[in-house]
C-alpha cells in the first residue's frame, strides 16, 4: 500500500503550495517551532493517501487544504504572546 500510495501524482505546483505552507510555519510570529522536514513528508504521504483512498490518482488543492490542519497542528508549538 506504501509504495501505491507513492504513486499517486502531485503537480510540481501543489508541491510548492505545500512547501509554501510550511515555509509559512517557521516564520510566522505566532509560531515559535514550525513543521520540521519530517512533517513535510507527512503532509505529502497524508495527501497522497487521503487522494487513493478517495479513488484519485493524483492530489487536488482542495485535498491539501483539507488534510493540513489534521497533520500539521501537532506539529507547530505556538507562542504565548508575540514579542
Amino acid at each position: 500500500m506504501q509504495d501505491a500510495i507513492k504513486s499517486v501524482y502531485v503537480h510540481p505546483s501543489l508541491m510548492e503550495y505545500m512547501i509554501t505552507i510550511i515555509q509559512k510555519t517557521r516564520s510566522h510570529k505566532g509560531i515559535s517551532l514550525g513543521v520540521s522536514p519530517r512533517g513535510s513528508l507527512a503532509l505529502l504521504r497524508a495527501v497522497q493517501a487521503y487522494s487513493a483512498i478517495h479513488g484519485a490518482d493524483y492530489v487536488t488543492p482542495e485535498t491539501i487544504q483539507h488534510i493540513v490542519p489534521f497533520v500539521l497542528s501537532h506539529r507547530l508549538i505556538l507562542r504565548t504572546s508575540f514579542q
